[in-house]
C-alpha cells in the first residue's frame, strides 16, 4: 500500500511541474515569436511618432546611394529628424535639433518628397530643403 501511495504521489507532484513547464514552453514561443517578428520588419517604410508615414525610395543606382524621402507636410523638426535619421542621413537627432536652433532654421524645413544621400552633412540637408522649398508637393 505505501508502494502504491508512493506512485500516486509522485504521479501528481510530477502533474504540476508537467503543467508549469507547458506554460513556460508557451510563454517562450510568444516571446521568440515577436522577437523575430520585430527583426524581421522592413524599416525602410518609417513612420514617426505621430504615424505620419515617410516612404524611402531607394534609387536603382547602388553605387550612387541616393534615395527619395517623403516627409510629411504637418512634421515638426523632432519628426523630421526622426526620419532622418531613421533612413540614415544624419546620426545624431538631438545634434541635428540643436544645429537647426542655433541657426534659426526650424521654419526653414517642411513636409514634400526631398533627395537624400547617406550621412549628409547638416548644409547640405538644409541645401537639400531650401532647394525644394518652392517646388508644389505631390498628394
Amino acid at each position: 500500500m505505501k508502494f502504491i501511495n508512493f506512485i500516486r504521489d509522485t504521479i501528481y507532484d510530477l502533474y504540476q511541474y508537467i503543467v508549469i513547464l507547458a506554460i513556460m514552453a508557451i510563454v517562450s514561443f510568444i516571446l521568440y515569436t515577436t522577437i523575430v517578428s520585430m527583426y524581421a520588419t522592413d524599416y525602410n517604410h518609417l513612420v514617426s511618432s505621430n504615424n505620419k508615414e515617410a516612404v524611402i525610395t531607394e534609387t536603382k543606382e547602388e553605387e550612387s546611394n541616393n534615395f527619395e524621402l517623403f516627409i510629411p507636410e504637418s512634421s515638426s523638426i523632432l519628426d523630421i529628424s526622426k526620419i532622418l535619421v531613421d533612413s540614415g542621413v544624419i546620426i545624431n537627432q538631438e545634434e541635428f535639433v540643436n544645429f537647426l536652433k542655433e541657426n534659426e532654421l526650424e521654419n526653414s524645413l517642411q513636409g514634400g518628397s526631398y533627395d537624400f544621400k547617406k550621412n549628409m552633412t547638416y548644409d547640405e540637408i538644409i541645401k537639400v530643403f531650401e532647394n525644394n522649398k518652392d517646388e508644389p508637393m505631390e498628394e
